[in-house]
């Protein structure tokens, strides 16, 4: 128990600074167990608890790193149970992962048996099923740290790799994964964007999912309308083939999340868009007000983008 603690500890033996730890922390990984809201739920709206004997066992100032570790972690949408890993210790012919369970959801959650993963820099590390009954229950809208260990026979690379680049993933994976991780922006674009939002899109390349080898996904990011009743929409293009993402024409829909109703539609030129495999790039379309279809007020929390490559 407590192998984690480990790695909170210097060659020195001294204790790193809890903003040193929060760059241990993996991605989230997340499963609905209640109706889909369009709430996200900051860190701080889970309160930390503690199973009893981790309760009985941490002394005050290991408690006061597991809540400042809970308020740093990333927005979870509301009605979901999250996994989150906050450490990875890898031991001779083993790995220890410790991690938060984020119950964001109003009912209290029991933990049985899992299939847990954990892929390390986009490839599979560790798979196998674990029973995490002896968690306890997780009250609402609370996050529970853990310790869960992967034995020898479970780990399937077993090649060194960044183990600051990993994640926990529930159910187990049958195939490779990608991960975009390199952030390619045009110079125009950059001397455009101020620090936080390029902090924003650093943040959204490591809270998004993995993506299978050979494909492209397109996550949209912003959306705005113009005094001139133009439509600008701003989309986060990531790549997970093998070469050169280089599209001739894209078929772009924006709708309203979850309804029918087309807010935009059109077919825009893709020449211009290049981006390596394994990134990601932002990109900004441009609806003329003639194909726009807008008889309310834009609703900047509720659309989302469907995009075709041509």
């Amino acid at each position: 128990m407590f192998n984690f603690l480990k790695n909170w500890f210097t060659n020195d033996n001294e204790m790193r600074s809890p903003e040193d730890l929060k760059k241990d922390l993996s991605q989230t990984t997340h499963n609905r167990i209640e109706e889909a809201t369009e709430k996200m739920l900051k860190s701080s709206d889970l309160e930390v608890s503690f199973n009893p004997a981790w309760n009985e066992m941490l002394d005050q100032e290991k408690k006061y790193t597991l809540r400042f570790l809970n308020d740093s972690l990333p927005d979870i949408p509301e009605g979901t149970l999250g996994l989150t890993g906050f450490s990875l210790i890898p031991r001779e012919g083993a790995v220890t992962v410790a991690l938060f369970i984020r119950n964001a959801s109003s009912i209290p959650v029991e933990m049985g048996k899992l299939d847990l993963a954990i892929a390390v820099e986009g490839h599979l590390f560790a798979k196998g099923e674990f029973d995490l009954s002896p968690v306890g229950t997780i009250p609402p809208m609370s996050s529970r740290p853990w310790e869960i260990t992967f034995p020898e026979d479970l780990v399937t690379n077993e090649k060194s790799m960044d183990v600051r680049q990993w994640k926990l993933i529930i159910g187990l994976p049958q195939r490779e994964f990608v991960w975009p991780k390199n952030l390619e922006i045009d110079p125009a674009m950059e001397k455009r964007l101020t620090v936080t939002q390029k902090d924003r899109l650093e943040n959204m390349i490591y809270n998004l999912p993995f993506l299978a080898p050979g494909t492209v996904s397109f996550t949209g990011f912003d959306i705005g309308l113009k005094e001139d009743g133009r439509l600008i929409v701003a989309m986060l293009i990531r790549s997970a083939l093998e070469d050169t993402f280089q599209p001739k024409a894209l078929r772009v829909v924006v709708r309203e999340r979850n309804k029918e109703k087309v807010i935009a539609e059109g077919i825009v030129d893709g020449s211009k868009i290049s981006l390596k495999s394994g990134s990601s790039k932002p990109w900004i379309l441009a609806f003329p007000p003639k194909v726009v279809n807008m008889n309310q007020t834009l609703n900047k929390s509720n659309w989302e983008l469907d995009v075709e490559v041509l």
